[in-house]
């Protein structure tokens, strides 16, 4: 059973790919989860059509040799779907095995108990007691739209974040930005950047290219060896107002013993003219958003109130209050 199930393993096994089986989608890396012992789980990070069914067989090798098998449904868990019209969405599909499992090394998926194999995933244990990183920084979103000339802009973003106290990267590239590996090699070698591919094709997903599972990717790749991860983007920097870095911030705001902080976005313009600001920061609206003009000196800037949260809300004074009335939203950085 288990050599049919394993007949053609794909070519890779350290560094994920996108496996895709028919028109459902496609399933790219799977991690032991074995937090809470009554919870013991393989999550695999997949993109999926609106609902796939499928059957997990979880593979571990037993202290005396002998090969455990053990098979359940698979759970299926959207994540924070928007509901707009694209074909794929992020999922978390969860294979639950017993407390006494042994480790599992493998995961493959078929669509019904015993039907044929649809994908097969090496299971990656990252479990380590001791974190070799304070923060770790993740790209909360695959590199799109670059090429070759921003790669000064990456260099300049994690100069900054150095300044702030980070110690490790995270980014993940598609196939069309992958050249872009090239050119930070350097930063790879000394182990100081991390690169994986994500090779989903087009932008046919509902959330800009595979976002929330590169952001789980990278929570269940790197939460053993680092105390923190911080998710932002390329053109985001998290800035300390009163400290030298983010451990004193931190460590001196009401999040210090919190598993998350939240930051909220300020947008800096660089050029303060009042049709530069408001072209700036206008051109981040979407349609049916309610404006309200706020005063930075002599320069009016906008404050964008949000239409269910599904956006960015923009502040440009810290006294600056919204009213009850208005909703704002804050991106988790």
């Amino acid at each position: 059973t288990y050599n049919a199930l394993v007949d053609s393993l794909p070519t890779f096994e350290n560094e994920p790919k996108i496996q895709y089986f028919e028109n459902n989608g496609g399933v790219y890396a799977a991690y032991l989860d074995n937090r809470i012992a009554i919870k013991r789980a393989v999550r695999i990070l997949a993109i999926l059509k609106n609902h796939t069914t499928a059957f997990c067989h979880v593979f571990g090798w037993s202290e005396d040799g002998t090969l455990d098998i053990h098979m359940s449904e698979a759970e299926m868990q959207e994540i924070d779907v928007l509901h707009v019209h694209k074909t794929i969405y992020s999922y978390l599909i969860g294979c639950r095995i017993p407390e006494d499992f042994p480790t599992p090394h493998r995961v493959v998926l078929s669509d019904r108990q015993c039907g044929h194999p649809i994908a097969s995933l090496p299971v990656f244990n990252q479990y380590t007691d001791a974190p070799k990183y304070n923060f770790t920084v993740c790209l909360h979103q695959p590199l799109f739209r670059m090429t070759l000339d921003d790669v000064p802009r990456i260099l300049e973003w994690i100069s900054v974040n150095l300044a702030f106290g980070a110690e490790h990267f995270v980014m993940y590239t598609l196939p069309s930005t992958d050249m872009i590996r090239k050119y930070l090699q350097p930063l790879q070698e000394i182990g100081l950047l991390d690169i994986h591919l994500f090779d989903i094709e087009l932008r046919e997903t509902e959330d800009s290219h595979g976002q929330k599972c590169v952001i789980n990717d990278c929570v269940y790749r790197y939460m053993y060896s680092s105390n923190r991860i911080i998710l932002t983007d390329v053109d985001e920097f998290i800035t300390p107002h009163s400290h030298d870095n983010w451990t004193g911030l931190l460590s001196n705001s009401p999040c210090a013993d919190k598993s998350a902080a939240f930051f909220r976005n300020s947008f800096f313009p660089t050029q303060l003219s009042r049709e530069s600001v408001q072209m700036s920061v206008g051109s981040l609206s979407p349609n049916n958003i309610a404006v309200r003009k706020v005063m930075l000196s002599i320069v009016t800037a906008r404050a964008i109130s949000v239409n269910n949260g599904t956006t960015l809300a923009i502040f440009i004074l810290q006294d600056t209050i919204p009213s009850k009335n208005e909703r704002f939203k804050m991106w988790s950085k």
